[in-house]
């Protein structure tokens, strides 16, 4: 016969979330039984996957992919914004689970906590309140609830298994998506399942870098550049995973993903996209194979030493930026019209900025912007991340926002320098990665659009993870 006080929780918080759901149900279920049912039937679901904390994180990591916005209250929602609060509402459960381990504030919570602030902050100085809040909740969400609702996860042996296979399988899907829309002529397989693109109505569609006017492929993003982004962020991992695999198998897995995810990059036709995916490879030599690395650094510098040299003499360069860089010189004489305009809006608002996200405000209340390619519509932003930081925080943003980017980094190196050689440790080579990725791509894109915050959030989050030294059951280093 079982002991009595087996069939008791053991904590107090299990008692109190019993008693509460418990009146909750009773009561819903008094004024609709439907309704009712309905709820037992959803917390008994909630219940069963709060048995493993990966699953509502393999949904978070799928929906990066699928950046569709629905507006609720005036505030933009996508998948991943939905699974994060179905996540948040059930985190109690999951940190409730005997196996769960106990809580403490994730670093990157702390990392990003000053760059909050300044966010928050920025409100009392913003051109568009409501505009700039939404930003500081995006902000929020990123860098400060996913790194708690993350910490409700465990690091065993099981989970980094289930976290590789999921980083091979999902990115490849969309860079196949990708090249599908390429070779059907706009036809994404996504588009032929009814999943929408965040793209403009037809009516304000003249844009440069949809399928429709520019061939190149943007998957379930809408757009080239997000593609090319989402792409760029999951290499870093994938990279990882092949350079360090846990089997010579899975090595063969990460090979196959890769090529797949370089298919969908080459269609996606993104040069700041190949800028990034350099960076991820450099970095990985860098740390993985200094030998090769810096025989690999040395000779990309003589080639562009070389490549500079054979425009001058050969095709004529005239010394300038647009000249330099081969295709569509428009977009870059936009970015470089759009850069000025961002270094006078900052100098005119240096201390705390124009309030987050609210560069587009200023420049169109103040006269609007001429551009050699017109969106026919007001949307606009920096085209550089730094400069939306700058614009929209200010120095004192700034400063914070670089600050978390160098503490991760610098933390990260240190783990990487000291790893046990367990197979978890290629995830702190992908954070290492993923921020060298981000950093680079941050020079000639805006990435605070689509979902790449909540990629490098994850990938950021997982590698702090991977650097636990704690010892489990199962005799794996977490």
């Amino acid at each position: 016969m079982a002991e009595p006080s087996r069939w008791l929780p053991d904590r107090m918080p299990s008692v109190l979330l019993a008693g509460v759901l418990g009146f909750l149900l009773a009561l819903a279920t008094t004024q609709s039984p439907l309704i009712g049912m309905g709820a037992v039937a959803g917390i008994g679901v909630c219940f069963i996957l709060t048995r493993r904390a990966e699953i509502p994180f393999s949904l978070l990591v799928f929906s990066f992919g699928i950046p569709i916005q629905k507006t609720v209250a005036g505030i933009p929602i996508n998948m991943s914004d939905g699974v994060i609060v179905l996540w948040g509402a059930t985190w109690l459960f999951f940190m409730m689970r005997e196996s769960a381990p106990k809580f403490r504030f994730p670093f990157l919570f702390w990392a990003a906590l000053p760059l909050v602030l300044c966010a928050f902050l920025s409100q009392f100085v913003a051109y568009n309140p409501g505009a700039a809040v939404k930003q500081v909740l995006r902000l929020t969400e990123w860098f400060l609830v996913l790194p708690i609702l993350m910490a409700a996860l465990r690091p065993t042996e099981t989970f980094w298994k289930w976290m590789v296979g999921l980083f091979l399988i999902v990115p490849p899907l969309f860079a196949i998506d990708g090249a599908s829309e390429v070779f059907n002529n706009g036809r994404s397989i996504s588009h032929m399942l009814g999943i929408p693109v965040p793209v403009p109505s037809k009516e304000l569609s003249d844009i440069r870098h949809t399928f429709d006017v520019s061939g190149r492929a943007g998957s379930t993003f809408g757009g080239a550049q997000g593609l090319a982004m989402y792409l760029v962020m999951m290499l870093s991992v994938i990279t990882a995973i092949f350079i360090h695999p846990p089997t010579p198998r899975i090595r063969i897995l990460a090979g196959i993903s890769l090529v797949l995810c370089f298919v969908g990059l080459y269609f996606a036709k993104s040069r700041g996209g190949f800028l990034g995916a350099g960076t991820v490879m450099m970095l990985m030599l860098l740390f993985s194979q200094p030998r090769y690395g810096f025989v690999v650094l040395w000779a990309g510098v003589a080639l562009v030493f070389c490549g500079l040299m054979w425009l001058f003499f050969w095709q004529g360069w005239d010394g300038t930026l647009v000249g330099l860089i081969p295709g569509r010189h428009e977009a870059v004489s936009d970015r470089l019209i759009i850069w000025g305009r961002a270094i006078e809006v900052f100098l005119a608002h240096p201390i705390l900025g124009v309030g987050f996200g609210n560069f587009h405000d200023v420049v169109y209340q103040e006269g609007g912007i001429v551009l050699g390619v017109p969106l026919g519509y007001e949307s606009l932003h920096c085209h550089n991340t730094y400069l939306e930081v700058l614009t929209g925080l200010g120095i004192l943003g700034f400063t914070a926002y670089l600050t978390m980017l160098g503490v991760c980094l610098r933390h990260l190196i240190r783990f990487w320098r000291a790893r046990s050689g367990l197979f978890p440790d290629c995830f702190v080579l992908a954070g290492i990665g993923a921020i060298g990725a981000y950093m680079t791509f941050g020079m000639v894109d805006m990435i605070f659009v689509q979902n790449m915050h909540f990629i490098l959030a994850s990938i950021i989050s997982l590698a702090f993870l991977a650097t636990r030294r704690e010892v489990d059951a199962q005799g794996i280093r977490s």
